[in-house]
């Protein structure tokens, strides 16, 4: 079903940025997609995520892969943010700051990330989730 719409901005050299809060979530896995849709009537569904909204529950996303300006966004519930990490693609640890605005991080490298692959991870109750993350 529907649960909202965002008018898009128009046309632009640079990337635009858009959100949208579900004020009414049911108790449990929410799934979520995206439908682009053109000015001439032609769309794009966008990859479902689920997130789950139960009083324990941890949801961790990436907001936004590849990112932008080096700095990486993720959306984390449920955990502490101490528990999350960043890798290069040989298994090092790079070092970040973090800031936050409730549920979305902003995590900025302490480096300059060279192009390539990266991994975010949370360590989660024994569990290791890890993400993917490009760099363009």
């Amino acid at each position: 079903m529907t649960i909202g719409r965002v008018i898009a901005k128009g046309n632009s050299e640079t990337k635009l940025n858009y959100n949208y809060l579900d004020i009414s979530p049911v108790i449990g896995n929410n799934y979520y997609r995206l439908k682009l849709v053109d000015k001439d009537g032609s769309f794009e569904n966008s990859r479902i995520i689920s997130v789950a909204n139960n009083a324990n529950s941890v949801s961790f996303e990436i907001l936004g892969n590849p990112i932008v300006n080096r700095e990486l966004k993720f959306l984390l519930k449920g955990e502490k943010q101490q528990n999350v990490q960043l890798y290069d693609i040989s298994g090092r640890t790079v070092p970040f700051s973090m800031v936050n605005t409730g549920n979305i991080y902003t995590m900025k490298p302490a480096n300059n990330l060279s192009s390539g692959l990266y991994i975010l991870s949370l360590q989660n109750q024994g569990n290791l989730i890890s993400k993917k993350v490009l760099v363009p």
